[in-house]
């Protein structure tokens, strides 16, 4: 573990994963145990914490149409993690996050954020802002501009 002066606070927790990892004998410690492995989790982990402020927008929504807008908004950024970030060893990029990564964050740290699971405390609190909505907010990105992305299924879309 090292934290450099005035780190981030993603920093932080990236390196507070690997602490954990080498505390729980996941992926540092054990002999043989895999280093990509264990960046993949600290890094899985940073870029989902870094991603889930997007939600905050669909909270200031004000009208059912800034909420839709800002849902799928969260969720694109939420699927770029899987097309745009890498597990970085020193100063070099070893491969993309996949979504094995995002559910090994899930698995060992218990981090997750599924649409479908989402959608339904979000709804709640749009109603209960007096915010009705026309439709459920979708779990799938085929709606936006690109219609080849997908949200991946680690994030829970629907089928």
């Amino acid at each position: 573990m090292a934290i450099r002066e005035n780190p981030r606070p993603l920093s932080i927790v990236h390196e507070l994963v690997h602490a954990l990892d080498d505390k729980r004998n996941w992926y540092i410690k054990p002999k043989g145990g895999s280093k990509i492995s264990a960046e993949a989790l600290a890094y899985g982990t940073e870029y989902l914490l870094e991603a889930v402020v997007a939600f905050k927008q669909v909270e200031e929504a004000t009208t059912a149409l800034e909420a839709m807008d800002a849902w799928g908004d969260a969720w694109y950024i939420m699927q770029s993690i899987l097309e745009n970030q890498y597990v970085w060893m020193g100063s070099k990029k070893k491969r993309k996050i996949k979504p094995s990564d995002i559910k090994d964050v899930e698995v060992k740290l218990g981090l997750r954020f599924k649409c479908v699971e989402l959608r339904n405390d979000y709804e709640e609190y749009l109603r209960e802002k007096g915010i009705c909505l026309p439709t459920c907010l979708p779990c799938n990105l085929e709606y936006r501009d690109d219609p080849r992305l997908r949200l991946d299924p680690v994030f829970g879309a629907d089928p």
